[in-house]
């Protein structure tokens, strides 16, 4: 079943694909600023235990381009998605609608997250590493409540002359 993008889904697709070319632009930016040598790896302590060439820090965008463009794939097959409700064809499309916006808000909080690492990775700031804990529990809470909101919508669009 084909659905429709709704326009929160196309304003979230274009933040995801300016935040892809911002954390390119911000790489190439601060390459040129960086030694030829970066810290590329700290312990538990944030102590340097790896130096790696500056050419390193374009590992992290090239690995968010590899997880969009999977999670994007993934968005575009509603057949391989695992419901955790019953599907009919009165609830499909918004359970399709619905598990899209999941995919990608979690496509946001990927890029994001990567974004993170390569700002902490290019300054040397490791100890603000923990950042990456804000966008990875949004994404957690929101999937939580989201799912339990769509199922209970689901049921009903499902069986709409239940009392549950």
């Amino acid at each position: 079943m084909k659905t429709k993008n709704t326009r929160l889904q196309n304003v979230l697709q274009w933040v995801g694909i300016l935040l892809l070319i911002g954390q390119f632009v911000y790489t190439a930016m601060m390459w040129l600023l960086l030694p030829a040598r970066i810290p590329a790896h700290y312990d538990l302590s944030n102590h340097v235990t790896r130096w790696g060439s500056r050419n390193e820090l374009f590992i992290v965008p090239i690995i968010t381009v590899g997880i969009y463009a999977f999670l994007t794939v993934l968005e575009r097959m509603p057949a391989s998605w695992n419901f955790s409700i019953e599907t009919n064809d009165r609830n499909r499309a918004y359970l399709h609608s619905a598990y899209r916006t999941i995919l990608i808000i979690s496509k946001l909080c990927v890029e994001v997250t990567f974004f993170i690492i390569t700002i902490c990775m290019a300054t040397a700031q490791i100890a603000l590493i923990w950042l990456d804990c804000i966008p990875v529990a949004i994404l957690l809470i929101f999937v939580a409540f989201y799912i339990s909101h769509v199922s209970r919508k689901a049921k009903r669009l499902a069986h709409p002359y239940d009392n549950d």
